[in-house]
């Protein structure tokens, strides 16, 4: 998975959007979120918002997977590695 398959818009002073350049399953997505997680904080750390819009289907427990298993969340927490940590500087 990799992020050619999204295409990504910088829309407000904070928030980047992020929608499937064909169809995607949320699975696929949170594989995207996983393969490229650091790119996903910084985007965070520059942005603020990250808006992920027409994957499909995503319910409220997949949702919570984009979180958790994408990003790395636990508990509303974002669990960072000292590879992450050396990545923000």
């Amino acid at each position: 998975p990799t992020l050619d398959q999204l295409d990504s818009i910088d829309s407000q002073d904070f928030i980047t959007v992020f929608s499937p350049k064909k169809s995607c399953s949320t699975a696929t997505l949170i594989h995207i979120l996983q393969a490229n997680r650091h790119y996903f904080i910084e985007k965070i750390a520059q942005r603020g918002v990250l808006l992920f819009r027409g994957f499909t289907p995503c319910s409220t427990e997949e949702f919570h997977q984009l979180v958790t298993q994408g990003l790395g969340f636990v508990n509303g927490i974002l669990k960072l590695t000292p590879f992450t940590l050396q990545m923000a500087k």
